[in-house]
């Protein structure tokens, strides 16, 4: 069976697994709680429910799926060998229209406008835009093991003066004089402010345990006179806002190792549709990073995909093609691996040769 024939569509549910080769984090500012692990300002991973450590988190779909619509648009620029326009790269890279004039295009009870479109500009029907929805889905990586999260980045950070006294030789005895404040300052602060904010936690811990409004307002107004007070120190004293040394909280990350599940269905592609998302994961795969901390070689992962497909006619899909890749490359195998390989030379060359229109965005356009 020919899945791609005289441009026709299908839909194919791609399930599998992806597993941490570094730690992963992903924080989002709502996502910050104060548990025995850390304080508000520690970076927390999303959490599938209350905000507590035990419950289950999660890395967000949107976080693979940006990176996955990018390599898209990579694929694009290598294979066009174009310099998109600002409006042009906006569009490609998140879908947000910067010239607003796709608000503006009546769609409304026109019937047939979203195909040609979609056939001119392959890399907007798979990821969409405003009033064009994407063919591709991105599910949320969800951990299949307890137990995943751990605090990365934690630490002291050290002066490099008081570590390597040595190094100050190399300073004008201004500059020796100026030091010699900076450190004395740092150490009082930090005492100071060390002080201060465990009345912070003292006061919260009150304002949890009181179900009267005006003594947690009367509590509210005191940690923010405290942190006023932080502030206050902080700013008035030699040298950087934020003490040189000082200890690091760090940040929550999945656990490397950790095997995660994941969905990627894709809804009635053809299968220039099919070739471009394969070409996409296949660059994404070359750096296959999510999340944050890359200073730190945070978010590299790999994965193990199974493409199956669902007959209208049968009654249970069947396993068509699998892919997977990892540090030493990526692999399609199974049934029609071959089809899906053709498929993406056929992509090559028909970008190569001009047949689709990577700046089209509105219907018109494809008219």
């Amino acid at each position: 069976m020919s899945f791609f024939a005289e441009n026709k569509r299908f839909s194919f549910n791609i399930t599998g697994e992806v597993t941490a080769q570094s730690p992963i984090s992903v924080s989002r500012p709502d996502d910050n709680f104060v548990s025995a692990t850390g304080t508000k300002d520690k970076p927390r991973l999303p959490r599938a429910g209350a905000k507590k450590d035990a419950t289950l988190p999660f890395i967000p779909g949107s976080s693979f799926r940006g990176g996955l619509r990018r390599a898209a648009r990579d694929v694009i620029r290598r294979l066009t060998g174009e310099q998109f326009d600002i409006a042009t790269s906006y569009m490609l890279t998140q879908g947000v229209d910067i010239t607003n004039t796709m608000n503006s295009q009546k769609s409304a009870g026109n019937i047939g406008l979203e195909e040609p479109l979609r056939t001119l500009n392959p890399l907007l029907s798979l990821f969409g835009a405003w009033s064009l929805p994407g063919h591709t889905g991105v599910s949320d990586l969800i951990p299949t093991t307890p137990g995943s999260v751990f605090t990365a980045g934690g630490g002291v950070r050290t002066n490099d003066f008081i570590r390597d006294p040595k190094q100050i030789q190399f300073l004008s005895p201004e500059d020796a004089e100026k030091l010699q404040q900076i450190i004395l300052d740092d150490s009082a602060t930090a005492s100071e402010v060390g002080e201060l904010k465990k009345e912070i936690s003292d006061l919260k811990a009150k304002m949890r345990d009181s179900r009267d409004k005006e003594v947690k307002a009367s509590i509210q107004e005191e940690i923010n006179h405290i942190d006023a007070m932080i502030k206050v120190k902080k700013e008035s004293k030699s040298g950087a806002t934020e003490t040189i040394q000082r200890p690091l909280e760090g940040y929550e990350a999945i656990v490397p190792g950790t095997v995660m599940q994941h969905r990627l269905p894709l809804t009635m592609v053809n299968a220039m549709e099919m070739a471009l998302f394969l070409e996409s994961l296949a660059t994404y795969a070359k750096n296959p990073v999510i999340g944050g901390h890359k200073n730190h070689a945070c978010g590299f992962f790999s994965a193990t995909y199974a493409i199956r497909h669902w007959p209208e006619d049968e009654d249970v899909s069947r396993e068509v093609a699998s892919i997977r890749f990892n540090e030493t490359g990526f692999f399609i195998e199974g049934e029609i691996a071959d089809e899906l390989q053709s498929i993406r030379k056929t992509f090559r060359t028909a970008v190569s040769d001009g047949k689709f229109n990577f700046k089209a965005f509105l219907f018109k356009h494809a008219v």
